[in-house]
This record gives structure tokens, C-alpha cells and sequence, in this order.
């Protein structure tokens, strides 16, 4: 507490008491008001011992003699009052970084976006990570996939597994020490309560055995963990399901009906599964309860793949072993050569390439990218920063070597620089909270995604980390520089030269902003690029003006007065059926086999006589379905790559031929034998990420569930859509009307690439702007240290567009070494992102060009007005000034 507020001493008593100090030779203020403090405490204690005020400022000046002032102003400065001199060097911080307010603002603002930037990004990241990371054994948890090279030559992975497969280990493996069996039927159905009054088709209903609970940390509200899924005929409920389904009537030993035939009692309630979960579900039905006819069957197959399997391993780090005997144990069981290899529950979501999984996840690769572009442009802002703050420092030469000259060491200057720059990171993170605080709803609008935020300690930490990395990184090389000028140098100014080492950092750290900038742009243009292909390319069938609407019905009567009157709506072109959506769906597999001619494994589509034209699909050779030919409904149309795998050169001599199958249906095993009759152009029905597969086309009436409608050009599709919706309701008032747009659909196939776009394009511009901001203003400290310099070649003859190429022609050669160093790099890094398309585009030079001269155009518009200003500055007043 300093001696101004105390209420014993008046004000004039206090200067009396630092002119004392100030006549024993003291100067630096800080240690001034240290020593005033020092003073003031004893003549207060002299005065309440009777002393008059003189006595007592003599009696406490002459005890500070015999201690030495000069003494006592050291240990100030190294001992006594470390704290106050910590505070002092703050306040001094303060001040100066309020002096100096285009560095700070400069400096404060691209920390600030970079910080910010890092945080969103790093949200993103952390997001994506943490999927399943909550189970509490989740490092022992694996998922069993399934591999196989198919007939095409191509290796199929997929997340299925045979229904018997996990028992079959439990009994036999001893590593294994649980498992858990999920199945999910692919398209919604149709639950209700007993009394019919709530009625709904659930699109997340899953099958699971009793010990789903004790593999997963789902957190059950009502019932046994132990026993709530043990025995047929049980379901358990998440919260939000519950209240759907029974309001706030307790559920507990309730009943729904599953399709109109199984009676389900309610044994558990489970909070909302997390978002950050691969399994979602609203109901979970017990495992058991399909060992019943047609369901009894697969599950008893060990080589029809349908489930997804979960074991849990008694340690963790055995993954390889515990697969080979795995492998070893199965072989003994399936048919061909099939890989069966385990895949940890945490690295599921960010594992793409598997066919039939539970859901989407992200690339690994994109998630990389991600978050390397955040700590690019972390780095771009602390580069920034060392550059401004140096730029900055050397400008207080002077007034380093006046602290010098009155007594303070390298180490109290270095502590000094060090606690600005730690002032400047610690504002810099705080505002960065409040802007991520701000803006983290926004940025989940602009992915279009939910996003789980960091927990509050994960922020802390980050925060600790960054404000360290700033005050280390940035803080302390300015800091040890300032320590290491001689007073002399200092006080003249004397502390640039060319070729100093500050200068060829400093053009280092310029060149590294270059890369980033021109690798990020490359980036940014080579995944838009690709983006804009996964859009816009030909997929081999009509999107446009497609809608899709699930049915839930195998009623042929009534779906083909439906398509009648549908068909006569004026908005409506074609109406077809089919058994999977032409949105991306995952197709049946069946192994097919024509006359003396290996079996090959195809997609299997079941379609209805109008499906070809309602899509577009080109007949290259035969022809399509039709009504007319009752042989058509056993006929089969295929794919021209179904064709090659065949043998067959010439598609025409594909028509004609026998194709048969086998698979299995309510009855037991099916056989269907039938000729080709047509061959159809290659279209992608599933995802550009993979390679146009082999198809066959069939009718089967009672495997439709999807209805699609063409829509006319030009027409008003709400109109169309709610004209469309009447005539649903009026055939099936008791089925809900949930269409889709095709195309939609399919492009949400794309979301993780088009947030990763969206993220990419967003950020790249502001590290642009970041870098554009340094350059100012280190060029404008380049002016003003260089005025003089600038001033004298004006006077000997110099253009003004000579001063300007003088100083640009650094930063054109440092873009030039940036272009030759960042494109190896980006193509290598694009390419192997690109690799996870089957279908993609080629990287260009154009590529790498466009972002040179966006980058050059930046550079010559941010440093070009502040250095045409000073080539036209008076040379008169400039020199008279220096």
C-alpha cells in the first residue's frame, strides 16, 4: 500500500519525503516509490511514538543511510520486492502497450483471430475424437469388420458380421470377455402402443443381446442392467421415447407392438443416447426376440452377414493377437476367403470405407487437415507477432539503455519485454474466449452439425498452453534480443544493420506466412475443385426434380392405384418402385451365375417396370421391363460392368443369356433363374468414394419400399409436393408422408468434404487478412525506421517507383521460394486426401498459380500505399526532423 493513501502523512509530507530520497542519487521511478513507501511506514510508526514529523524523517532518513539507498535500490530490483517489482513491470506493460497503439491493436487483433481460429477448428477436431471415447472400457472394446476380394477384383469391407460369430468366440477365446450382437433393419417400422392411439415409424429402433448394457456406458434411468434385454419380447426406451410413446405416465412394464405382430414390454428407460455416439437409438429391442421364423434362420447362418458384433478383451494391447485367433477359429466355419479383423470402438467414427455402417463418420485424413490448417494459422499470428514486437522493440532502443544507465540489468530488461508480451497473449486468449463463447453457435449453423464444446478444464489448459507458447515463442526472442544491446548502441540507436540475424529471421518468418498462405489457398482450390465434381458430375441417372417417399406397405393393389393416380398428376412425369433408395443406398449382395461361367458377387436391385425411365438410365443394349412380356417379371437387366466381369466384349452379346441367384426370404431358400434382357450404362448408384460395382436389376414386387416420383421442369415442386401429399393420405391415411429430394440426399453423402471446404475456404481468407495486417505494418515501421534512407536517394535522383520496387523486391522473392517449397508439399498432402475417392479430379498447375498471384496482389496492395506515401514524403522536413 503506498504511503498516498494513508491518512497520517498530508501530501506535502510525502514530497518532503521523496526529495530526501531523491537527493541520495535515486532516479528509476519504480524504486522511488518502493523507497517513499519504505520511508513513509517508519515515520508513520516514529510519529505514534511521540516524534514531531521533522524528527521523524530525519530519525528514518538517517536509518535508511546507514542500509545505503543505493543498497536498498538493488534489493528492490532483485530481492526485497520481487512482487512489486512484477507489479511495477506490469503497470509499465500496460502503459507501453497503450502507447503504442497500431503494434498492439496489429498485434491484438491477429492474435486474437488466430486463437479464435485454433479454438473453432480445434472444437471441430475435438468433436470428432471424442466419438466413443465415454464407455468406460472403451480401449478394450473392438467391433468385428468383414474384408473379402469379390469377383470384380475389388476387396469389399464392410461393418457386418454373421449373427454367430460373437457366442462362437465367447465359448472359445479367452481374451474375450464379453460380447454384444447388434442388429438394425435398414428402413424404418412401424411401432405402436397396444391401444393403436400412438402410432410411429422409427428409423432408429435396434436389436441387442442383455449385454449391451454392460459393454456400453449407456446410463439407464429405470430397470437392471443385468437383465433388462434378457429373454424375448423386451424393449427398452430412451427418455425422449418414453415420453413419446406413454407422456409422463411411468413406462415401466408397458407394451408396444412391433409391425402389428410382436408384443414388446418395456423393461428399462436409458438417457438420450450422446450425440458423439456411432450406435444411436431410441429403442432397444433384446436380441432374443428374433428367433422366430424367418429371423431364426439367418441367425443360425454363419456366411449372411447382417449384424454388427462388439467384444470386450480382458487387457488391452493384444489386438493382433486376439485377431489371429479369431481368424484361426472362423475359417473353420465360412465359406471363400473372408478377413474378419477387429477395429477399435474409438476409431469407428473416423474410419470411412466400410460399407452397411451404423453411421456416418468423417476421414481421418480430413480431420488432419482440419487441424494442421489451425496451427498454420496459430503460427501465422504468433509469427506476427515476433515480427511486429521486434519491429517495435528496436524503436525503444533509447529507452532500453536509459533503464540500462540507471541500474537495471539484462535480466530485469528481458523480464520486463517477457511481461508485455505475456500482458498482450493473456488479453489476446480472453478476448478469444469471448468470441468463440459468440460465436460457437454460429459456427455450428455454418457446418450444420452439432458440435459438442470442450470440457471447461480441456479449455483451461488450452488457454495456459497458448498464453505460454505466445510469451515463450513470440515474447522471448524479442526480450533477449533488447537484453543483449550495449547502452552505448542503444542510446544512439545503433542496432540495425543489414545482415543482422533479426533481419534474416525475420525475412524467414515472412516466407513460412507465404507458404502457409499459397498452401492453404491451394488447398482450399483443390478440395472446392473436388466438392464442385462430387456435385455436379454425371452419375449416369436423372437427380433432378427426383423425390423419394418410403413405403410401408407390400400391398400391389394399392401401390399400383397409387401410381395411377399419380401419374395423372400434370406436375408428375414417371412414379416408380424400388427396394432401395437411388440416394446413396447400400445394395443387397447375392452371388450370381451364368451358363458355364463363374459365380459373381453383385448389387442387387429390385425395381418395377417404370424405375429405368423415371431415372434416366441409357439401355445400351437389349431393351427395359415391360408389361407386355409376362416373362419379364423372372427377367434380369445389368450393368455394363456386370457385363465385363462376365467375359462379355460386346455388351449385345450379354442379352440373351441365363443368369440365376439363390437367397433367403420368409420361406426359406429362393431360387430365381431368368435371361438378361437388357444392359444398362454404368451409373453410380452408391458414393463417388467407390468405384462403379456390378448390378443387376430385377422385379420383385414384394421387396419394394421405396415410391420415387419425377417431377416435370419448371414446375412449383411445394405445390406438386402437397398436391402429391393428398393423394398419399387419401391411400394410406395411416402412413406418414416423409419424402426427400434425391439429390439432396445424395450430396449428404459429401458433408464431411463440405465442411471441410466450408472450414477451409472460411479460414484460409482470414489468415490472409492476418498476414496482410503484419505486412502493414512492418512496412510502415520499415518506412519510418528507413525514412531517412528514403529521403536521400529522393535527393540523389530516385523515382518513386524505384523506392518501391527496392522494397518489394523482397517479398517477391520470398513468394517465389514459397510457390517452390509449398507445391510438393499440398500435391502430396491433396493427393493422398484425394485417394479417398475412387472418382476424382486432377491437381493442375492453376492450382498453385492462382494463389502466387493472390498472394503477390495482397502484398503489393497492403505495403504499396504505405511506401508510395513515404517515397513522397518532403525530404527537407524528413532529414531536418532525423
Amino acid at each position: 500500500m503506498h504511503c498516498y493513501t494513508m491518512h497520517m502523512l498530508n501530501r506535502r509530507q510525502v514530497h518532503e519525503v521523496k526529495k530526501c530520497i531523491l537527493s541520495s542519487g535515486i532516479s528509476y521511478d519504480p524504486v522511488i516509490d518502493e523507497l517513499v513507501d519504505h520511508v513513509c511506514e517508519e515515520v508513520e510508526e516514529l510519529l505514534t511514538e511521540g516524534m514531531s514529523f521533522k524528527q521523524a524523517l530525519k530519525e528514518a532518513v538517517d536509518r535508511q543511510r546507514k542500509r545505503d539507498f543505493k543498497a536498498t535500490e538493488q534489493s528492490i530490483l532483485h530481492n526485497t520486492h520481487y512482487t512489486a517489482m512484477i507489479r511495477n513491470y506490469i503497470k509499465l506493460g500496460i502503459r507501453s502497450i497503450i502507447k503504442y497503439k497500431l503494434t498492439t491493436s496489429v498485434n491484438l487483433l491477429g492474435l486474437t483471430l488466430g486463437i479464435t481460429v485454433f479454438m473453432l477448428i480445434g472444437a471441430y477436431f475435438f468433436h470428432h475424437n471424442s466419438f466413443d471415447r465415454f464407455h468406460k472400457n472403451a480401449k478394450n472394446i473392438y467391433r468385428l469388420t468383414s474384408h473379402k476380394v469379390s469377383t470384380d477384383g475389388i476387396t469389399r469391407h464392410t461393418a457386418f458380421s454373421g449373427a454367430p460369430w460373437g457366442p462362437e468366440l465367447m465359448e472359445n477365446i479367452a481374451e474375450v470377455a464379453d460380447m454384444v450382437r447388434l442388429m438394425k433393419y435398414r428402413l424404418p417400422v412401424s411401432v405402436r402402443t397396444d391401444d393403436g392411439e400412438k402410432h410411429f415409424y422409427e428409423k432408429n429402433l435396434i436389436w441387442a443381446d442383455n449385454s449391451f448394457f454392460s459393454i456400453f456406458s449407456f446410463s439407464l434411468v429405470k430397470g437392471s442392467p443385468e437383465s433388462v434385454l434378457l429373454g424375448p419380447n423386451k424393449v427398452v426406451l430412451t427418455e425422449s421415447a418414453a415420453k413419446k410413446y406413454f407422456g409422463d405416465v411411468d413406462p415401466m412394464g408397458k407394451t408396444v407392438i412391433y409391425e402389428n405382430d410382436v408384443t414388446l414390454t418395456v423393461t428399462g428407460v436409458v438417457q438420450d443416447f450422446p450425440s458423439n455416439s456411432h450406435v444411436q437409438a431410441d429403442l432397444i429391442g433384446s436380441f432374443a426376440t428374433l428367433g422366430t421364423s424367418f429371423w431364426f434362420n439367418i441367425i443360425e447362418n454363419w456366411n449372411i452377414l447382417y449384424y454388427y458384433t462388439y467384444i470386450q478383451t480382458q487387457t488391452d494391447g493384444r489386438q493382433v493377437q486376439i485377431q489371429k485367433s479369431i481368424q484361426s477359429l472362423l475359417d473353420a466355419h465360412l465359406d471363400g476367403d473372408l478377413d474378419v479383423l477387429l477395429q477399435p470402438i474409438t476409431s469407428i467414427h473416423t474410419s470411412t470405407g466400410l460399407e452397411n455402417d451404423l453411421s456416418s463418420g468423417v476421414s481421418r485424413r480430413g480431420l488432419l487437415v482440419a487441424i494442421s490448417i489451425a496451427l498454420i494459422i496459430l503460427s501465422i499470428s504468433l509469427i506476427n507477432y515476433v515480427n511486429l514486437s521486434n519491429a517495435r522493440a528496436f524503436k525503444r532502443a533509447k529507452e532500453v539503455g536509459v533503464i540500462k544507465v540507471i541500474g537495471s540489468t539484462r535480466w530485469l530488461v528481458f523480464i520486463k519485454f517477457m511481461v508485455e508480451s505475456f500482458i498482450l497473449a493473456f488479453f489476446g486468449f480472453l478476448i478469444s474466449i469471448l468470441a468463440v463463447i459468440i460465436l460457437f453457435p454460429h459456427f455450428r449453423n455454418f457446418l450444420d452439425m452439432e458440435l459438442i464444446a470442450p470440457p471447461y478444464h480441456l479449455i483451461v489448459l488450452l488457454g495456459v498452453a497458448i498464453i505460454l507458447l505466445v510469451t515463450v515463442s513470440a515474447g522471448f526472442y524479442t526480450a533477449f534480443q533488447m537484453a543483449q544491446i550495449p547502452i552505448v548502441s542503444a542510446l544512439k540507436r545503433k542496432v540495425q544493420k543489414p545482415g543482422n540475424p533479426v533481419f534474416s529471421l525475420r525475412k524467414a518468418l515472412i516466407t513460412f506466412q507465404f507458404i502457409a498462405g499459397v498452401g492453404l489457398l491451394s488447398t482450399v482450390l483443390i478440395i472446392s475443385d473436388q466438392v464442385e465434381f462430387l456435385t455436379s458430375a454425371d452419375t449416369g441417372f436423372s437427380k433432378a426434380g427426383a423425390i423419394e417417399v418410403p413405403i410401408y406397405t407390400n400391398n400391389e393393389r394399392q401401390l399400383e392405384a397409387l401410381k395411377n393416380k399419380l401419374s395423372n398428376q400434370t406436375p408428375v412425369e414417371f412414379v416408380a418402385l424400388s427396394s432401395h433408395r437411388m440416394s446413396g443406398d447400400q445394395l443387397y449382395r447375392s452371388s450370381y451365375i451364368m451358363q458355364s461361367a463363374d459365380s459373381i458377387t453383385m448389387g442387387r436391385l429390385h425395381v418395377d417396370y417404370d424405375f429405368v425411365n423415371t431415372f434416366d438410365l441409357k439401355v445400351i443394349a437389349g431393351r427395359n421391363f415391360n408389361k407386355k412380356f409376362f416373362t419379364d417379371t423372372s427377367a434380369f437387366i445389368i450393368n455394363e460392368t456386370a457385363a465385363r466381369l462376365f467375359g462379355f466384349k460386346d455388351a449385345e452379346n450379354a442379352v440373351g443369356n441365363t443368369l440365376s441367384y439363390s437367397s433367403l426370404n420368409e420361406n426359406g431358400n429362393y431360387v430365381k433363374t431368368g435371361n438378361i434382357i437388357g444392359l444398362v450404362k454404368d451409373f453410380n448408384f452408391e458414393s463417388l468414394h467407390t468405384i462403379v460395382s456390378p448390378m443387376v436389376m430385377d422385379i420383385q414386387p414384394a421387396r419394394n419400399h421405396f415410391l420415387s416420383i419425377k417431377l416435370r421442369p419448371k414446375e412449383n415442386y411445394r405445390a406438386s409436393i402437397t398436391s402429391i401429399e393428398r393423394i398419399w393420405k387419401n391411400t394410406f391415411p395411416d402412413q406418414p408422408f416423409n419424402y426427400f429430394f434425391v439429390n439432396d440426399r445424395y450430396m449428404r453423402q459429401y458433408q464431411s468434404e463440405t465442411q471441410l471446404q466450408k472450414i477451409i475456404f472460411a479460414f484460409s481468407i482470414i489468415s490472409i487478412g492476418i498476414c496482410a495486417l503484419g505486412l502493414f505494418a512492418l512496412t510502415y515501421f520499415d518506412t519510418t525506421v528507413r525514412s531517412k534512407e528514403i529521403c536521400i536517394r529522393k535527393v540523389l535522383g530516385a523515382s518513386t517507383k524505384g523506392i518501391f520496387k527496392l522494397f518489394i523486391k523482397d517479398y517477391v522473392t520470398m513468394i517465389l521460394i514459397s510457390f517452390v517449397f509449398v507445391t510438393p508439399i499440398t500435391v502430396w498432402l491433396t493427393g493422398s486426401w484425394l485417394d479417398n475417392f475412387a472418382y476424382h479430379v486432377k491437381i493442375i498447375p492453376w492450382n498453385f498459380i492462382f494463389p502466387v498471384i493472390i498472394i503477390g496482389a495482397v502484398v503489393v496492395i497492403t505495403t504499396g500505399f504505405i511506401l508510395i506515401k513515404a517515397a513522397n514524403n518532403n525530404p527537407t522536413k524528413v532529414l531536418n526532423y532525423e
